[in-house]
């Protein structure tokens, strides 16, 4: 996808909420990359969230959910592919 397009998404949409310019735009620049790879990451810094999806080599968190399969499933709509 395109920076365009990935900013017209309900990911990019709900991200651009949550966090500070520079880091909406640095997500919109990861999440553009072909392929865009990522890890999912079990975590405990942030309450209510147990797995981050962390863009490959980087502590970047394109986003965090509860479960693992909300994660695979944003990664499978967003076409992240999922590495380990």
């Amino acid at each position: 996808m395109t920076p365009s397009q990935i900013k017209r998404t309900k990911w990019a949409k709900e991200f651009s909420k949550a966090v500070w310019l520079d880091t909406y735009e640095q997500a919109i620049c990861y999440a553009a990359t072909d392929p865009c790879e990522v890890t999912l990451r079990r975590t405990d810094e942030v309450p209510g969230i147990k797995w981050a999806i962390a863009y490959i080599d980087t502590d970047f968190w394109m986003d965090g959910f509860y479960t693992k399969k909300e994660c695979t499933d944003l990664c499978h709509v967003m076409g992240w592919r999922i590495v380990k």
